[in-house]
């Protein structure tokens, strides 16, 4: 739902000829180096991945997994995105990735 959105306001505000986000507020938000690197898809996934990103010693990972009954945050990136064609495509994953499992689960 979110990357719908996403692509919903994207598609909006697009005045690129490539289909980039032309919003001045979108360009002075974006990393120069990220910009000039990554497609605004592949950013969007970035962003939702790092989200998740965590360093944990072992001791609290296994305490973790004890007691909070929510999914470490690798396995939120990971499940999340396997088999999810927008990012499979986004970041042009061979058909051998973990990301590009079939067959892909379509939620929305």
């Amino acid at each position: 739902a979110a990357y719908a959105a996403y692509r919903d306001a994207a598609a909006a505000n697009a005045t690129a000829a490539d289909g980039e986000i032309a919003s001045s507020a979108h360009a002075t938000v974006r990393n120069e180096v990220l910009s000039a690197a990554m497609t605004d898809d592949q950013l969007f996934f970035l962003g939702y991945a790092l989200n998740w990103c965590t360093k944990r010693t072992s001791a609290s990972s296994a305490a973790l997994l004890a007691t909070d009954p929510h999914s470490p945050g690798r396995y939120r990136v990971q499940g999340v995105l396997s088999g999810y064609e927008p990012f499979v495509k986004a970041y042009g994953c061979p058909a051998s990735s973990r990301y590009a499992q079939k067959p892909a689960c379509t939620l929305w």
